[in-house]
């Protein structure tokens, strides 16, 4: 069974310690998949937003993170 996370040193990877990696398939139904949809901009994160100790300090952390790194193309 593959872990969809990848835990480290901290002196080994940028950011923050609980990064999670994209399987790669030659099945094109696997780019689909949640891990592989949400791993670079979970891998983005601050470690201070992964960290929180509160769900909702999360969720606020989250929203000020998206607000800033939102660019809308049209």
């Amino acid at each position: 069974m593959w872990s969809i996370a990848c835990y480290g040193p901290t002196n080994a990877i940028r950011g923050h310690k609980k990064r999670l990696f994209v399987q790669l398939s030659n099945c094109p139904a696997r780019t689909n998949f949640l891990n592989n949809r949400v791993a670079s901009t979970w891998n983005n994160l601050a470690s201070s937003t992964v960290n929180a100790p509160t769900l909702s300090s999360f969720k606020a952390r989250l929203d000020i993170h998206l607000a800033r790194t939102n660019t809308t193309t049209t």
